[in-house]
């Protein structure tokens, strides 16, 4: 994975296929790091 954008409007996606085309990583849209990271924090804080 790697990040990509700038401001609330980066993002994580796949990096290959950032490099070697869209056909990589098929049905892995991007995930928006403004609303995935909350998500995370809270399943760790859970644990």
């Amino acid at each position: 994975m790697t990040v990509v954008g700038s401001g609330t409007r980066r993002a994580y996606y796949c990096a290959n296929a950032k490099e070697k085309g869209p056909t990589v990583c098929v049905g892995l849209p991007g995930n928006r790091l403004d609303l995935l990271q909350p998500l995370v924090l809270d399943g760790l804080r859970d644990d």
